[in-house]
This record gives C-alpha cells, structure tokens and sequence, in this order.
C-alpha cells in the first residue's frame, strides 16, 4: 500500500492487519488500547474469567497498542484489566 494511505487500509509487510483495522473487529481489544491512550496499564484476561492470562501479569501490563494487538491474535477474545498498582487490578 501507498505510505500516505489511512491506517485502517495500510498493511504490514508480513502481511498482518494494523492495529487500527483489527481493533474495530475487536471491542474489548479497542477498549484495551484505548485505556492505555488515557496512560492507564492493562492486562488480558481469560475469557470469562477475572484471571490474568498470564503470570507475572503486574511486570507484563503494558501501555503499549502494538503488544495488545499482539496478546489479542494469540489468543483471541479475553477481557481486560487495568493494573493500578502493586498485585492490584480491575477487571471492566
């Protein structure tokens, strides 16, 4: 694609779908990075679950689209968390 092309229409070299593209089909994964847009942390959670998906999960929290996008094609629908501080989270 052209580079002045939106970013919704953009594709990575390897193929993949921008972050852009892929949050509209994915509302829990806009939520996530809109939260982290506000500077809040976020974690995955296991479907139907208030559990992290991952240990570790206060290190692994992250403000970053690009890691989000990347724990949502794993794994596939989860819910989100916001990390605010410490072993502390809320699940929304």
């Amino acid at each position: 694609m052209h580079p002045g092309a939106p970013e919704s229409t953009r594709e990575r070299a390897n193929g993949s779908k921008t972050v852009a593209s892929q949050t509209r089909a994915n509302p829990a994964m806009q939520a996530a990075i809109e939260y982290t847009r506000r500077g809040l942390r976020v974690v995955d959670l296991k479907p139907g679950e208030k559990h992290p998906t991952r240990k570790g999960w206060p290190q692994a929290a992250t403000t970053d689209p690009e890691t989000i996008a990347v724990w949502w094609r794993a794994k596939g629908a989860r819910g989100v968390a916001i990390v605010t501080g410490g072993p502390v989270l809320n699940s929304v």
